[in-house]
């Protein structure tokens, strides 16, 4: 085979030259130029070229100029580890790298990161401790403030201290209210009450806002009772109870009206200066007319069935 002569030729020839030399002579010999080379080998021309001048300087780092030879040597059907040796032995020597220099920095790093992690995630449990904290304050209060509006309309009726109750005048009673205005449909009323001897007003109020609950006849029915509270003023607010509930009700002069816990079947008519201001306990068994035409208060009440509106006059 012609390969063989120069095959001798090429190994006596290491002793004279480096890799480039004998792998250039061999390429040459078989007809090869170097961008067909650079292509076969997937290289750039100019790495071809300085292996074939020995221009170690121009080439990558000894790790990759090793592949480069063993690659180029089994295209040229050359044994390459002569070629390694000869490379090894004029090839710039590889800079030593002293890793125990940069043990101390990786641990401080490594420590910092430590540091740092433990850091922002004691900073991320606080942060989670005081929305957590804020959450529960404000749902207690929430609580507080529900509860406190059901104390209002579910409290016992009032107790009245009997030590301190002055004996009941009905006659100065009765002089009272006839001294006081009335309204027109209060007037009425009076007129169909004057009207039956067997019928009395279960209940009075005074012009202090005292309630007094008045004796009612065998014959009269506590269950539709009825309970009025004029004033000089002409709008008029019926409320009807259909059954037990907590009312306070004041007029647009901060008049007191009404207050307490009123029992089922009561119908109370208010007078007073439009408009009212009403709290209900459990708004959703009180019926209400404004001058006798009918309110609508569903709107107004809250999931716990009290309510907070006012009612504006309506003729």
């Amino acid at each position: 085979m012609v390969s063989e002569p120069v095959r001798d030729e090429e190994q006596g020839g290491q002793q004279q030259g480096g890799p480039g030399e004998i792998m250039r002579k061999r390429r040459i010999q078989m007809g090869l130029d170097t961008p067909q080379v650079a292509e076969r080998l997937h290289l750039s021309q100019g790495i071809i070229e300085a292996i074939d001048n020995d221009d170690f300087e121009s080439l990558p780092e000894p790790a990759y100029v090793r592949g480069y030879i063993r690659a180029y040597a089994r295209m040229l059907d050359l044994d390459h580890e002569p070629l390694l040796a000869r490379y090894n032995a004029l090839a710039p020597a590889e800079p030593q790298i002293n890793f125990s220099e940069f043990k101390p920095r990786e641990k401080a790093h490594n420590l910092t990161m430590r540091w740092g992690t433990l850091l922002v995630s004691i900073t991320l449990l606080a942060l989670l401790i005081v929305w957590f904290v804020n959450q529960r304050a404000a749902l207690q209060d929430s609580i507080a403030v529900s509860d406190a509006d059901l104390q209002q309309y579910s409290q016992p009726e009032l107790q009245l201290d009997s030590s301190r109750l002055e004996p009941l005048d009905i006659k100065s009673l009765e002089n009272e209210l006839a001294a006081q205005p009335i309204s027109a449909n209060a007037r009425q009323a009076d007129e169909l009450t004057s009207e039956s001897s067997s019928e009395a007003p279960s209940e009075i109020t005074t012009e202090s806002g005292l309630m007094v609950q008045l004796p009612v006849p065998a014959t009269a029915s506590t269950g539709s009772a009825a309970m009025t509270s004029r004033t000089a003023a002409g709008d008029s607010l019926t409320l009807t109870y259909l059954a037990d509930s907590w009312a306070e009700i004041r007029d647009a002069n901060d008049t007191v009206l009404a207050k307490g816990l009123i029992r089922a079947g009561t119908v109370q008519t208010l007078q007073g200066e439009a408009p009212f201001r009403c709290f209900l306990g459990n708004a959703t068994v009180v019926e209400i007319k404004m001058n006798n035409k009918p309110f609508d208060h569903s709107k107004f009440i809250r999931a716990n069935k009290t309510a907070r509106f006012n009612v504006a006059a309506s003729r």
